[in-house]
């Protein structure tokens, strides 16, 4: 997803959604989650977007009504969680929102990524972000808990500037720079984990048997999110999305570029045509 958008039925062959002429108007995209037998996707931009909502993943619309400008978007226990500033906005059926409390936070707050998951821990959303203001110490970085989206659990303030999370195996897991690892079970409690400090982590995502984070020296993994070890193959790119049991890989390149891998060694650029700039893959389930 990005200024253009493609689908694909097995990774490998993708065509696009729309012509252009049917795109014009629809901003690029920016993350996209599916859910409810749909997808709904964040616009991209400097502020926060706007949310569309596809069934096909081909046909796109603006959510126009009572729908927020939100950060990201995240789908888990039947619903969506869209973080708007200071709230997240849920929604049942995709198309209407209904706020949450707000965040209690000393200072205005930016959202950032967020991610659902259940396991030993219940069910949680947990959201990152950043407050406007910044403390004595620099610019501080926040993590809020909630069991439903609705009431909040914990919001914990740090100088830890988490950038990416995601949920899998039972645990969360962000990343971030400075070779920041840390994973929870309930998204209250965090354990840091010994990475090469070299390391400006980018990028996590759950394979299905493990975790694998996208940094500025390669790829890493970790199959319990305690124990990681860096990759002999790396990626161009940022890795976007991975499933072990396909197998199937794929990294977005610095030019916006789609690249595949089949066999975790061997990575083919995708011939897409034109040069569309990519931002974000999901898989329907």
């Amino acid at each position: 997803m990005g200024d253009r958008r493609f689908v694909s039925r097995d990774g490998a062959r993708w065509e696009e959604a729309q012509s252009a002429s049917d795109q014009m108007g629809i901003p690029p995209l920016a993350s996209v989650v599916h859910g409810l037998g749909g997808f709904l996707a964040v616009t991209a931009g400097s502020a926060p977007g706007e949310l569309l909502r596809s069934v096909d993943g081909r046909v796109w619309a603006l959510l126009k009504a009572d729908a927020p400008r939100v950060a990201s978007i995240a789908f888990g226990n039947n619903r969506f969680f869209a973080a708007a500033a200071g709230r997240v906005l849920v929604s049942t059926d995709g198309e209407h929102f209904f706020a949450s409390n707000r965040l209690e936070l000393p200072s205005s707050v930016i959202p950032g990524k967020s991610a659902y998951g259940s396991g030993e821990g219940g069910p949680r959303y947990v959201l990152l972000g950043e407050t406007e203001e910044a403390g004595p110490q620099g610019r501080l970085y926040w993590r809020g808990a909630s069991e439903s989206g609705e009431t909040w659990l914990s919001t914990a303030v740090s100088s830890e500037p988490a950038v990416d999370i995601t949920y899998g195996g039972g645990q969360f897991v962000v990343v971030g720079p400075g070779g920041l690892i840390e994973s929870s079970q309930d998204g209250q409690i965090w354990q840091r984990h010994p990475a090469d400090p070299a390391a400006d982590f980018s990028r996590v995502v759950w394979t299905g048997k493990r975790f694998i984070a996208s940094a500025s020296t390669g790829l890493w993994s970790s199959q319990d999110a305690r124990t990681w070890k860096r990759e002999q193959t790396g990626a161009p790119g940022i890795l976007a999305w991975a499933d072990d049991t396909l197998p199937l890989s794929i990294a977005l390149g610095w030019s916006g570029d789609l690249y595949l891998n089949r066999d975790g060694k061997n990575w083919q650029k995708a011939g897409l045509p034109g040069a569309p700039l990519l931002r974000a893959v999901e898989r329907s389930h």
